[in-house]
């Protein structure tokens, strides 16, 4: 579990027993988050009935993608997000005072293999995806893994910011990897510092009703590599890098598996296999249909 990750919320007040009708102060929630970070499970939890609905807050915004869109104006008393990309100092200019942050990182290895496999096969139709996908179908594994790194180097200025960055009073921060590995117990502690009254049978509830087993169909790590929910765990990187695309990805994006404290050291990639045949494979027949 990255060492980076653990304690990692502001002070919060425990208001399970309080008054389940009060809203909570006027605040603005905005959820912080990367793409292919389990973005959209996390959401849903947060944003169930069961759980927004006592705190008083209504839900502003679905999605908000930094770098495509400006920033909106979002109404007291809100929950927004995920929110894409966005970096600690654009979030502190945003923000009010009285606004909190949830963030939500992942470890950026199976944040590249994640996205490689989404846009090859599962994402829905978009004028970009399909410009992409068209080309990366065509590409061994690793070609598009290789792309994938170049394209996190977008988002990596952010990621390193929030990795590295000692969280604010109002700011928590946590991992895909401690939110699939612990339960309702991350969840609940996401709640407790946001101040929502909901008792914690109410939240284990909630997060085993957006399961991975209850969304998919399927066990955490049994794979459909053509469904949005692909896989369900954390680590699955370890079956597609060699030791050659472990230090391509180190020399592109240097020193960023271990600022989120995911390795100790940035020659990790050492200790990988010399060699993954599955990495020289094309699958173009695989791809989805036109729909």
């Amino acid at each position: 579990m990255p060492r980076s990750l653990n304690a990692t919320c502001g002070a919060f007040r425990d208001s399970s027993r309080g008054n389940r009708d009060a809203i909570i102060e006027s605040v603005r929630v905005n959820f912080v988050t990367f793409h292919k970070s389990g973005s959209q499970w996390v959401r849903d939890v947060l944003t169930d009935q069961e759980l927004l609905g006592p705190s008083g807050l209504t839900r502003a915004s679905t999605g908000i993608n930094h770098f495509l869109q400006p920033w909106p104006k979002l109404p007291d008393n809100s929950f927004a997000g995920p929110v894409y990309g966005l970096s600690p100092d654009e979030w502190e200019f945003y923000s009010a005072p009285a606004d909190k942050a949830v963030i939500v990182l992942h470890d950026p290895r199976d944040i590249v293999v994640s996205w490689a496999d989404s846009i090859t096969f599962s994402h829905v139709d978009s004028a970009i995806v399909d410009l992409l996908r068209e080309g990366l179908a065509t590409l061994s594994r690793r070609n598009r893994l290789q792309f994938g790194i170049a394209q996190f180097r977008f988002n990596s200025n952010s990621y390193r910011g929030w990795a590295t960055r000692a969280p604010r009073e109002n700011e928590c921060r946590t991992s895909y990897e401690k939110l699939v590995s612990s339960g309702a117990a991350e969840f609940i502690r996401i709640v407790r510092f946001l101040g929502w009254p909901v008792p914690d049978g109410q939240i284990a509830a909630t997060v085993e009703r957006h399961s991975f087993l209850a969304r998919s169909g399927r066990r955490p790590g049994e794979t459909d590599i053509h469904s949005h929910y692909r896989r369900g765990i954390s680590g699955d990187w370890r079956n597609h890098f060699d030791r050659r695309l472990g230090e391509l990805f180190e020399r592109a994006l240097p020193g960023l598996v271990a600022a989120g404290a995911y390795e100790a050291s940035n020659e990790w990639y050492r200790n990988l296999p010399e060699r993954i045949p599955s990495l020289t494979d094309t699958e173009p027949e695989s791809l989805p249909a036109a729909r």
